[in-house]
């Protein structure tokens, strides 16, 4: 399912049911399995997700590839994973 809407006045009251899905779709989750599932990225930057949040526990290891294949950051679309260096 998509939604779409023209007018970027409308922007505020689309992010605001875009977090309402997102949170109603976590807490089934939760509700139903017993562990939070990260919201899809494609959801999450629509309802500004925090991005530690949407990788859930593979975001270090994210970081960790970002740093080894891609440290300057040039994919940079979206979520963008801080590389880790250490």
């Amino acid at each position: 399912m998509t939604s779409s809407h023209s007018s970027p006045q409308d922007d505020p009251a689309a992010y605001e049911w875009v977090a309402k899905i997102a949170s109603y779709i976590k807490k089934a989750n939760v509700d139903k399995t017993g562990t939070s599932v990260p919201t899809p990225a494609y959801t999450a930057l629509q309802s500004h997700e925090d991005v530690a949040d949407v990788y859930g526990k593979n975001y270090a290891r994210l970081r960790m590839l970002k740093a080894k294949y891609d440290p300057e950051k040039v994919w940079n679309k979206g979520y963008t994973i801080s590389p880790d260096f250490e």
